[in-house]
């Protein structure tokens, strides 16, 4: 039986090895890490595909594809967030999201939302995360948050704004900015972290999830 004709490189690939073979000195050693740098990747995209070809065939899902233009282009992010991360959880919640979407039309927009979102976020922005449910959890246990009304502003608890001190700006920026925490208007150059949002809680959620092979589909939305 021959052989399946394979993918030509992609233009990345082929710029990779061009450097490659520009150092003579190094060339057998580059093409190592090089040709190993590859492998990782498709295995870290691979993990996203094998999440959306669990639940459709690549025939049908080919055609899903085509049929759907959004969906394809929020497939195509996701593949490109996985291969970035070395993040697993994120990664096996990239093909979930996709996956679901691929079975229902009603979830394509959330997806490309969620994709976008993931795409935004790595493993400082998920400890912080992590960080500051801990600071919440123990601010109620100990009675340090107040009851307030639905829609009033919500006050500053001094435990988990000491949690938002305790990582970096940017770090605090990029999950404000995506709708995964809360913040006061800035002091001075800071802002204060009031805690995170009902969105936040969700896709932390979810990461948890998802960083459990054997939890199925957990998402919370």
């Amino acid at each position: 039986m021959p052989e399946p004709d394979k993918p030509p490189p992609s233009v990345p690939d082929i710029f990779g090895r061009a450097l490659v073979a520009a150092s003579p000195k190094f060339a057998g050693s580059l093409a190592i890490l090089y040709d190993g740098f590859r492998a990782r990747r498709s295995a870290r995209v691979s993990q996203v595909s094998d999440e959306v070809t669990a639940v459709m065939a690549p025939e049908p899902l080919s055609r899903r594809l085509e049929a759907q233009p959004a969906l394809d282009a929020a497939f195509a992010a996701a593949l490109e967030a996985a291969g970035r991360t070395g993040l697993e959880a994120k990664r096996r919640l990239l093909g979930r999201v996709i996956a679901q979407a691929v079975l229902d039309d009603a979830r394509v927009d959330e997806a490309t939302l969620l994709v976008g979102v993931l795409s935004q976020i790595d493993a400082p922005h998920v400890r912080c995360l992590e960080a500051i449910h801990r600071a919440e959890e123990e601010a109620e246990a100990a009675g340090e948050v107040a009851p307030r009304a639905q829609y009033t502003e919500r006050e500053t608890v001094p435990r988990i704004a000491e949690v938002g001190r305790a990582h970096p700006d940017p770090v605090l920026a990029a999950l404000a900015s995506v709708g995964l925490i809360e913040t006061s208007n800035t002091w001075g150059e800071t802002a204060i972290l009031k805690g995170l949002t009902p969105f936040g809680q969700a896709l932390l959620r979810d990461l948890r999830a998802a960083s459990d092979p054997s939890a199925g589909d957990n998402a919370s939305r």
